[in-house]
């Protein structure tokens, strides 16, 4: 929607004019920009006085006569996506596809770029940095990743900077994109931001009163952020009650078509893909996405299958997803060590496919977990970080939670059996492995637990009405 004023721009950087009066009008121009609560002029402000004058003539040329960009008709909307972990990059590719879905129904030309990994470059995003292989918990952890992360944001804001969004897309990965925000909203008062799949807070604030000060979010989201996008009933109820627009969504694990059609996949089919004995006791062994992980948890797996092995008088199969190329060394010398007869380590595999295999997963804590429920296999749950992380949690942060297993979180009960830090022993694993093993009224109670779980958090479309409402708030003015 070019003015008078935006018209005389161009046509004073267009017919000759000289280089004082084009300075004039730049001037006017973006005066006029800032002041008024358009969000496209904010975003055209912002990449303008970025420039050097030189280069902004094209661009003027672009944007003053047709702010958005239309590619052979299409309007074109850019997203801005910041996630890490492997488990933000799956989810984030899951949206892409629900994005993409919504763009084509609406006839609308999107270009995606950001932060991410190789899923989400797969689906079309131009991936600045892959922030997949960056990840800790802990504030010990967390340091040696502090100026890599710091690094990546300023990449991201120059990038943001150089072509402003429509509208930003956070996904987990809550130090980083706390701070990413922080500037997005800064450098462009008027830009939409949401986060889908928000920071774990209402799981701290169930245990206590009052969340650590360090791990408050809550109030820097409700100032930051538009809108939430809530994957759990609990997390949906304590940000409503705190002020903040949340809308259900349900898991994404559990409501995309695309996923579950990866997870209608049975145990015989997943051992024939495999290549498994149909017959054979196998246990899937889920250790790691991050380094941190296999310096605190995978030590203790392999000890915990050593014991298995040993309290079992048939052969047992230990087979274990990796996850990165580079653990897979590790992962080995482990196994071996222990004295593991059989195991097979499985790279570049689907990780579901992985545990549909098994007759029992013992797994790290995280999105796993919900695989797990979703494929239908019986799991041990155990979390370890580094002793002084942990007695930093509790001693000076005053952090107390109740579970860390999601699906105990979904309802705040128990539902898997889940060890923690100093329990989270070989022992105490293995005994619970070989007790749900052995019972199978045990085995049942908990895949019917699974059953309420999918029930709770299945909702219809749940990616496709969260895409629907990013591309709504990026049309609005």
């Amino acid at each position: 929607m070019p003015t008078n004023l935006d018209n005389k721009f161009v046509q004073a950087t267009t017919c000759g004019h000289n280089i004082d009066h084009i300075v004039e009008c730049f001037c006017v121009l973006v005066n006029r920009i800032q002041n008024t609560h358009c969000r496209s002029y904010d975003r055209l402000a912002v990449s303008y006085r970025s420039r050097p004058f030189p280069r902004m003539t094209c661009r003027v040329l672009m944007v003053a006569s047709h702010r958005g960009d239309g590619s052979g008709g299409r309007v074109v909307k850019r997203i801005f996506f910041s996630t890490g972990e492997i488990s933000g990059d799956l989810q984030g590719s899951i949206l892409i596809r629900a994005l993409k879905q919504e763009a084509e129904n609406r006839n609308v030309l999107l270009q995606l770029y950001g932060l991410g990994g190789p899923l989400m470059k797969q689906e079309g995003l131009q991936l600045l940095q892959d922030t997949s292989k960056v990840s800790s918990i802990g504030l010990i952890e967390a340091f040696p990743h502090l100026w890599t992360s710091w690094n990546m944001i300023q990449k991201a804001i120059q990038q943001a900077i150089d072509d402003p969004p429509d509208i930003a897309i956070l996904i987990d990965y809550i130090g980083p994109n706390i701070q990413l925000a922080h500037q997005l909203r800064k450098i462009f008062p008027g830009l939409p931001i949401v986060y889908y799949i928000a920071p774990q807070e209402w799981v701290w604030g169930y245990a206590q009163q009052k969340v650590p000060f360090l791990l408050r979010y809550v109030t820097k989201i409700g100032e930051l952020c538009d809108k939430v996008y809530s994957i759990f009933p609990a997390e949906h109820e304590y940000y409503q009650k705190h002020q903040i627009a949340s809308e259900y969504i349900g898991h994404p694990l559990f409501s995309s078509c695309e996923y579950n059609d990866s997870t209608t996949i049975s145990q015989r089919q997943a051992r024939q893909l495999l290549q498994l004995s149909l017959d054979d006791l196998i246990i899937a062994l889920v250790p790691a996405s991050r380094k941190q992980e296999m310096k605190y948890i995978l030590p203790i797996m392999a000890q915990a299958a050593k014991y298995i092995q040993d309290q079992l008088d048939e052969n047992v199969i230990f087979i274990v997803p990796c996850s990165r190329d580079d653990f897979r060394h590790e992962i080995q010398r482990q196994l071996e060590m222990n004295s593991i007869a059989k195991f097979h380590i499985f790279q570049q595999t689907n990780a579901c496919v992985v545990i549909a295999a098994a007759n029992l997963c013992i797994m790290k804590s995280g999105t796993v977990n919900l695989e797990a429920v979703a494929m239908q296999v019986p799991q041990i749950v155990l979390y370890r970080l580094s002793d002084w992380s942990a007695w930093i949690a509790r001693n000076i942060l005053g952090l107390h939670i109740p579970f860390i297993a999601s699906p105990n979180c979904v309802e705040m009960r128990p539902v898997v059996p889940e060890w923690i830090q100093e329990n989270a022993s070989a022992e105490n694993v293995a005994k619970s492995a070989l007790q749900l093993l052995h019972s199978k009224q045990e085995q049942q109670r908990m895949l019917t637990e699974y059953e309420r779980i999918a029930s709770l958090l299945r909702f219809p479309q749940g990616p496709n009405r969260a895409a629907k409402s990013m591309l709504q708030l990026a049309f609005a003015e």
